[in-house]
């Protein structure tokens, strides 16, 4: 998949680009949706992609390096390396005081993967602060919801006691006019942020735009453009992921290794094969959905992109 889309992103030209031959795969496997985006404009839409209430399942996981973005921009958090005992001063007298959220969402703190209630339900204020410290900060990756748990209750505590979805809803999904929801059960008043979001493709796409450009809408800078760019850049010991981001679809453990790329790009991926690609340079963005239940074993990214590229 990583070879198909450099070749999109060196092409360049949506003109040239095959969109009804890699649709018309795309969709008897499995695919809901269709949507590609160049330079802010809409260049290819098909499937159901306005109304759709599409989980992102991991995919999810993305809008937590946007929240540290605005969290950096708003004063709440001097930046990456900020060590979570400031927000979490029940962990000041132990190691896990000193991971600091660089290391917690490149997902190498050495916090637990797995969290109580799995993908589908946030853990309780309690049983996050009782989360363990399995092996040292920084010594390998470790993926699962628990570490983005940790950090919704952490920001949580520095806007003051704001959820992490209202203030997403206040600061990036308002603003843009997206329709984001959270799906599985509430618990103290905290969603999943780890996997439950959803939303339309047609809302998940305007999203990769203003990552391409890196938080500016308008004239306007809605989130810290440095601290944004540091979840972009490969992190701690995981070699195929930045902040949050994958650096490259393939990469997903759902789906396989992933290869080096001399184009840059990132993307959010979650099970059933949901992604948001962003390759900046080309200023695109690629966003195929999948039915709920999944669609990993019939439905090939490499084969839609080759497709795509058969003019």
């Amino acid at each position: 998949m990583i070879q198909a889309i450099l070749m999109v992103a060196v092409l360049g030209q949506a003109s040239g680009l095959n969109f009804d031959g890699a649709w018309e795969y795309a969709k008897v496997r499995g695919s809901d949706a269709l949507v590609v985006m160049v330079d802010g404009k809409v260049v290819h839409r098909a499937g159901d992609v306005d109304d759709r209430n599409q989980i992102l399942a991991s995919g999810t996981k993305s809008f937590c390096a946007v929240a540290m973005a605005c969290a950096v921009q708003d004063g709440k958090v001097s930046g990456w390396d900020e060590k979570l005992e400031v927000a979490l001063p029940e962990w000041k007298d132990d190691a896990r005081g000193d991971i600091t959220y660089r290391q917690l969402l490149s997902l190498s703190s050495g916090i637990g993967g797995e969290s109580p209630g799995g993908s589908l339900a946030p853990p309780t204020e309690e049983q996050i602060l009782a989360a363990k410290q399995v092996f040292p900060a920084g010594r390998r990756f470790l993926y699962g919801p628990m570490p983005f748990n940790v950090f919704s209750l952490a920001i949580e505590r520095k806007l003051g006691g704001e959820k992490l979805h209202d203030y997403l809803e206040r600061r990036i999904f308002g603003p843009l006019e997206m329709k984001v929801s959270y799906g599985g059960r509430q618990v103290e008043g905290r969603v999943q942020v780890a996997g439950m979001g959803r939303c339309s493709p047609n809302d998940w796409v305007k999203l990769g735009e203003l990552m391409w450009r890196n938080g500016k809408l308008g004239d306007k800078q809605i989130w810290d453009a440095k601290a944004y760019l540091e979840s972009q850049k490969q992190q701690g010991a995981g070699t195929q992921y930045g902040l949050t981001h994958w650096l490259s679809p393939e990469a997903n453990p759902r789906t396989g290794g992933g290869a080096d790329s001399e184009v840059p790009l990132f993307a959010a991926a979650g099970a059933g094969k949901q992604f948001l690609i962003v390759i900046p340079s080309e200023r695109m963005v690629v966003v195929r959905t999948g039915r709920d239940g999944g669609s990993e074993g019939e439905f090939s990214g490499n084969e839609m992109f080759r497709l795509l590229l058969r003019k």
